[in-house]
């Protein structure tokens, strides 16, 4: 169950943890916590589709250990 509310600008969504799983849900929901907050820190003066990058290379990076995915192989790019 959840809601949202919105206050000054910013929506805030309310859960009721109602699933087996709660821990890695929380885990989940703090990881991208921390990801919102490295791009405001990271990229707070730029435009929106750079804060797209960086937050997709902080979330490559903590996958991958590498700030940009890598080139699949030409076999595997999947050619038209």
């Amino acid at each position: 169950m959840g809601r949202a509310t919105r206050s000054g600008g910013s929506t805030e969504l309310h859960l009721t943890p109602m699933h087996a799983e709660v821990s890695l849900i929380q885990t989940m929901i703090a990881n991208i916590q921390a990801a919102i907050a490295y791009v405001r820190r990271a990229a707070e003066q730029l435009p929106k589709i750079d804060r797209w990058r960086v937050m997709l290379g902080y979330i490559c990076e903590r996958i991958t250990g590498q700030p940009i995915l890598p080139t699949p192989p030409p076999a595997l790019a999947g050619g038209g």
